[in-house]
């Protein structure tokens, strides 16, 4: 009877999936063009109940498929973390990032408890054969699976940055397809055209996969640029924007350009105090500049 319930509750999601995706389409360009809107038509639409809910309604249901994501990823096998008595004995999860976003807590027990630790004796040896269950470490399917999961959730809610910065990451180091990652990664800068996160998910691209230099700096330019734009950052745009510093200084690095790449990376050091990488290749390229300047070059006679 439990799994027909699952089976309805896929099936509802499915749908509401797909209808808010069709809803999606009809109101993104009404969106697209809100800058041009004056302030009572603003008013007018924050105030708006339909509109309220759809976006609520989207939101939620991003959310929900964002935790499915985990689920999926650990075999369909659920987690909990541990309790106030068993974090006095030294018990604690830890953060798994398997790229990406996708960072979550992991190594806690499984919501089912295993045979020995489970009182209700043949229930939960019922349920332990009816539900997916499996004792010791959480073992992870392979991300590549995950893929249209968050394409689904970009449907859903065009403006989830994180959703889109993963999938290209899966699709760039697992399914081995960086292409089809920049298309995509592209396609999240048109809806979020003043995200970090994504502009610097490009850069990174052409830096890492292709080494064009070129292409990159302009990508990680526009990440700092959007990331000074922001009073408060999240976790994920502070990172980015850390990141944006650091491989902006190592692109001007590998093309020669080692005043330009000291510039960033001090200016780096200034805008994220607490990212260690950039004041590691600060002091890489200082080095560089000062190995390389005329007062260290070697005389005919040996002097230097």
């Amino acid at each position: 009877m439990r799994l027909w319930k699952k089976l309805l509750v896929g099936a509802a999601c499915i749908a509401l999936a797909a209808f808010a995706g069709m809803l999606s389409r009809k109101v993104e360009p009404a969106l697209a063009t809100t800058a041009g809107f004056g302030g009572e038509e603003l008013h007018h639409a924050s105030h708006s109940m339909p509109m309220t809910l759809l976006g609520q309604f989207r939101t939620n249901l991003d959310a929900y498929l964002w935790l499915k994501t985990i689920d999926y990823l650990h075999n369909g096998i659920a987690y909990r973390p541990y309790t106030t008595v068993e974090r006095t004995k030294g018990m604690r999860e830890h953060e798994h990032d398997i790229g990406g976003f996708a960072k979550h807590p992991c190594g806690g027990p499984t919501l089912i408890p295993p045979k020995e630790k489970d009182w209700r004796g043949v229930f939960g040896e019922l349920e332990r054969n009816l539900q997916p269950y499996r004792p010791g470490p959480a073992r992870h399917s392979d991300p590549q699976e995950l893929i249209p999961w968050y394409r689904i959730q970009t449907m859903i809610n065009p403006l989830d940055v994180n959703a889109y910065a993963t999938c290209a990451f899966f699709l760039t180091d697992f399914a081995k397809e960086p292409e089809k990652a920049l298309a995509f990664l592209e396609e999240g800068i048109e809806k979020n055209p003043h995200s970090p996160v994504l502009h610097q998910a490009i850069g990174q691209l052409y830096f890492d996969k292709w080494k064009r230099y070129d292409q990159a700096i302009p990508c990680f330019q526009k990440a700092i640029a959007a990331g000074k734009e922001i009073q408060v950052r999240d976790e994920a745009q502070e990172k980015a924007f850390g990141d944006a510093y650091l491989f902006l200084a190592r692109a001007y690095r590998e093309r020669g350009e080692l005043d330009a790449a000291l510039r960033t990376a001090k200016e780096g050091m200034a805008e994220c105090a607490t990212n260690n990488l950039i004041r590691v290749i600060y002091r890489v390229i200082k080095k560089e500049i000062d190995e390389n300047s005329p007062s260290n070059t070697t005389e005919p006679n040996g002097q230097q």
